[in-house]
């Protein structure tokens, strides 16, 4: 081979190379600007998660809290309905009740 021919395969080679390195740069920097978008997106939706978590309460903690009002309800209308029984007593022992219940 004379010089001129390993020259010119030399600068194939190495221009050859140039490119691929230039692809491989430019297709790094793609993937990594496609990287950090999602990442900026997974972010935002994990932080979305939390503040729903922070501010919503589940419904199985509500549960307690419902029966609590439901017995207290319960012991109201216990106590209403006591209370109307002693009324209608009241109004069947004085007939001389001017106002009657309904």
């Amino acid at each position: 081979m004379e010089t001129e021919e390993i020259l010119k395969l030399l600068g194939f080679v190495v221009s050859l190379a140039g490119g691929l390195w230039g692809v491989m740069r430019y297709l790094l920097g793609r993937i990594e600007a496609l990287d950090q978008s999602v990442g900026q997106k997974v972010v935002r939706i994990h932080e979305r998660i939390e503040t729903v978590q922070k501010e919503f309460v589940r419904k199985d903690e509500l549960l307690p809290h419902l029966e609590r009002i439901e017995k207290a309800q319960d012991r109201t209308n216990q106590r209403i309905d006591e209370l109307f029984r002693q009324v209608m007593k009241y109004q069947t022992e004085n007939p001389s009740c001017k106002k009657a219940l309904p």
